[in-house]
């Protein structure tokens, strides 16, 4: 299919969500632990992460990974791994959980 087609020219998914500055300022760094169980994907999934490790170095950020075995939060990147898979990362400000005190709120009393 055409979606397929162009999925081939993709080298790698980076994908911003639910990102808030906290006072600690850390961000997770999620990938699909299935894709990479493909050599050649975790080798890419590998180099996007320690480039976005050292692109935060001079930053007023910490990047970390979650174990490789928790799965996506959800994110459109699982739409595309649904076609082929392919290497990404999905940043996010929660480990496991998100975690939001005004998701929901407005317009409520």
């Amino acid at each position: 299919t055409l979606f397929r087609s162009r999925l081939a020219n993709i080298h790698s998914f980076l994908e911003l969500s639910q990102i808030a500055l906290t006072n600690n300022s850390v961000f997770w760094l999620h990938t699909d632990p299935i894709s990479q169980r493909n050599g050649s994907i975790q080798e890419k999934v590998k180099s996007l992460v320690d480039t976005l490790k050292n692109a935060s170095l001079n930053m007023n950020v910490t990047l970390q990974e979650v174990e490789q075995s928790q799965p996506l939060p959800p994110s459109s990147f699982q739409r595309f791994l649904k076609e082929q898979n392919i290497s990404g990362v999905v940043v996010a400000d929660h480990k496991t959980a998100f975690q939001n005190r005004y998701y929901q709120k407005i317009g409520r009393a």
